[in-house]
């Protein structure tokens, strides 16, 4: 896991505490939001992808993650 817009010295991801190991992944990320124009689904595989688009279209608020994002 890589943290984005931070130099290497600021980051606290992967780089700095080691590998993440299998059994502490929960989850996948199936929605990638980097600003409000740069933004969409993760495509993992087609089988994610077909069990991940109802996820998408019931719970996906793209408004409401672009008024909380931080860039």
């Amino acid at each position: 896991m890589m943290e984005e817009y931070r130099s290497y010295h600021e980051a606290h991801d992967s780089r700095t505490f080691g590998p993440v190991t299998m059994s502490d992944i929960v989850g996948r990320v199936i929605y990638c939001l980097r600003n409000a124009v740069d933004h969409g689904p993760v495509n993992n595989s087609r089988f994610s992808a077909s069990q991940d688009s109802p996820v998408l279209a019931m719970e996906l608020d793209v408004d409401e993650m672009a008024k909380n994002h931080k860039e």
